[in-house]
């Protein structure tokens, strides 16, 4: 009986022996592995992140893009309004101080870091709002302000006319803040008034004098 026991002992401590054997060399098989399985994933995850940010970050240089023919059917072109990059606010570098980019196809064609207003210290406006287009015209709005109750809605208006862009027209609108009531007269200027000039020399500086 004893031996019998003995026996059952042993081979249950054989198994057991084998069995560990088995798992520490399945677990050196393991460890064996390489990690470049692994290393390529997170490598191919950070390449598309990193792919998906670049051109989120390339868009984002684009705050606002309208295409027009400009009654010109064999040609297309676009107009784009681009981020102010040097401006450290987030709000400010979508709405103050921004280039403007007219292509042609695909070529610029014609360009302005000096036509969308700056931010004023004195007083809180919105800025760039919007560029609609009609016919060969196309319009810049802007919200500016001229104290701290006067926001001013400004249109420059220009004229697509063979290679040329010509300052068509230029107006302002006037909202009293602390006075919904008052009536203030819109003013307008026309090129009987500042004569024929061209896209790329108009500055916020000439349009304020105009006023």
């Amino acid at each position: 009986m004893m031996r019998k026991r003995s026996k059952l002992l042993l081979s249950l401590m054989v198994m057991w022996t084998l069995s560990c054997k088995e798992k520490v060399k399945q677990d050196n098989q393991q460890s064996a592995l390489p990690f470049r399985t692994t290393e390529n994933i997170v490598e191919k995850k950070e390449n598309t992140s990193h792919k998906s940010t670049q051109d989120t970050l390339i868009s984002k240089e684009t705050v606002f893009k309208i295409n027009s023919d400009f009654n010109n059917y064999k040609t297309k072109y676009s107009i784009e309004v681009l981020k102010n990059t040097s401006d450290k606010d987030a709000y400010d570098q979508l709405h103050f101080n921004l280039p403007v980019r007219i292509y042609k196809g695909n070529t610029l064609w014609k360009s302005n870091d000096h036509l969308i207003f700056n931010k004023r210290n004195s007083c809180i406006s919105e800025g760039f709002s919007n560029v609609v287009v009609k016919n060969n015209y196309f319009t810049i709005e802007h919200q500016d302000c001229s104290d701290y109750n006067i926001l001013v809605s400004t249109y420059i208006t220009f004229k697509v006319s063979g290679d040329e862009i010509y300052l068509y027209k230029y107006g302002e609108s006037y909202f009293d803040k602390s006075n919904h009531e008052r009536n203030i007269p819109t003013k307008t200027w026309t090129e009987k008034d500042f004569g024929k000039i061209k896209f790329e020399d108009i500055t916020t500086g000439f349009l304020e004098k105009l006023q």
